[in-house]
């Protein structure tokens, strides 16, 4: 399919062949995001390979901390490392192995198939971007988790404008991302 400025739309991998791409600048990524948890924290967790690198990560007092997510994976991972989970009801997208279909979360960790200055956090799924989108509006602090391969790219369903959230990335390929929104990288 050809978006409207002209990009053209892939076909959406599945989740485990998702989690074969860019898998060291997702591990790093995932080690600075586990680092911003706390015990004290509330915490959103979304369905993706980059949140569930994340997920891996966590120790310490992260493994304290409460989580709401709608991801199977990381719902599973999250009880075997015997932290405090909840999973939202909704309808079970296989593709992504995502709940679809939500508490006051102090911090969000998000992912997206695309960020782009001019339509900010997109993802192909429209039903997908709409429990993005309330998650978002649930939280207080919001980290987009992205690696480098992420940005320029635009898919149909917005989930948030650029601004609206933080990104952490292993690399940002354009420094005029930083003037529109926080974005920490974990390589220099």
């Amino acid at each position: 399919a050809t978006l409207p400025n002209g990009q053209f739309l892939a076909d959406e991998p599945t989740m485990a062949a998702k989690e074969s791409l860019a898998v060291s600048q997702k591990q790093s990524i995932a080690e600075a995001a586990a680092a911003l948890i706390t015990a004290e924290d509330f915490v959103y967790v979304d369905a993706g390979t980059s949140t569930l690198a994340m997920v891996r990560a966590l120790n310490g007092p992260a493994l304290e901390a409460h989580y709401v997510t709608n991801g199977i994976a990381h719902a599973r991972l999250l009880a075997q490392k015997s932290c405090h989970v909840c999973l939202p009801g909704g309808l079970l997208r296989p593709r992504t192995e995502a709940i679809i279909g939500a508490a006051a979360v102090t911090k969000a960790f998000m992912g997206a198939n695309g960020v782009a200055m001019e339509a900010g956090f997109t993802t192909p799924d429209p039903e997908e971007a709409a429990v993005k989108a309330a998650a978002i509006r649930r939280a207080r602090q919001i980290w987009f988790l992205t690696d480098d391969s992420k940005f320029g790219r635009i898919y149909p369903a917005v989930i948030s404008a650029l601004g609206d959230a933080a990104i952490l990335t292993n690399r940002c390929p354009d420094p005029k991302y930083g003037q529109l929104t926080l974005v920490k990288e974990t390589e220099r």
